[in-house]
């Protein structure tokens, strides 16, 4: 009768321990992933400390984020929606300090853009609404009346009832000029959609650019135009 001897197995020991430098290996690699998170999230912060310091040089948004907590479930409405309101007519100016009101599917209140440029984006937006479904909305405000845009987009989002209730999946580009702050409001049935890297980068890459040469007109049909591409 034949003995045979087993070859020990290199990753174990005569117990059938493994090797201490197995987990050495291990516990590199979770190493390495750590520094990998922690730069990224050094990363996020020095990109939020730039955009931040790039105010004083011209119209600034922060990043827009697009998630549970800043999209909004569409309520009763409680003024007639912009579908219904005057399209092509010019937007009126607002006071500072007053409540919004919606005027169409554009509504310049900080009187920001030309009659034609309203016209023009007005058919932008009820083709997107014809096509599509999605009701997207342009609003300009002369002050934010000391809130966060955030916050000022998402009751407006509530407030003027944009999108369909049922699939809520209404849009505001909301811009205050002179706060320099603009905003993409997305309602929940679309924020897989138009996403918070999505968004942002329209703006950033779209609208902002625009803005600093003092292009407003063209900014926000940049933008527009962006996002219509996307949910089409």
């Amino acid at each position: 009768m034949r003995c045979q001897v087993r070859a020990p197995d290199p990753a174990h020991d005569d117990q059938g321990r493994l090797w201490p430098r197995l987990f050495r290996g291990r516990q590199e690699s979770r190493r390495s992933r750590t520094r990998n998170r922690l730069k990224s999230c050094v990363d996020e912060v020095r990109a939020l400390r730039a955009s931040r310091q790039d105010e004083a040089a011209g119209p600034h948004c922060p990043c827009f984020l697009v998630s549970a907590a800043c999209g909004w479930r569409l309520r009763q409405r409680s003024c007639a929606p912009p579908a219904e309101a005057a399209l092509h007519s010019d937007s009126a100016t607002q006071a500072a300090g007053e409540e919004l009101r919606v005027q169409g599917r554009v509504t310049d209140a900080a009187g920001i853009l030309a009659p034609d440029v309203e016209t023009r984006l007005a058919r932008k937006l009820e083709a997107l609404e014809q096509q599509t479904g999605h009701q997207m909305v342009l609003a300009t405000t002369p002050s934010l009346n000391g809130e966060e845009i955030s916050d000022y987009a998402q009751k407006l989002g509530n407030r003027w009832g944009i999108g369909r209730k049922e699939h809520d999946d209404g849009v505001i580009i909301l811009v205050a000029p002179n706060e320099r702050k603009v905003r993409i409001a997305v309602g929940y049935g679309l924020e897989k959609t138009l996403t918070n890297a999505f968004c942002g980068q329209v703006i950033a890459d779209d609208m902002l650019p625009r803005f600093k040469e003092g292009d407003f007109a063209a900014g926000v049909e940049a933008g527009v135009a962006a996002i219509s591409a996307k949910i089409s």
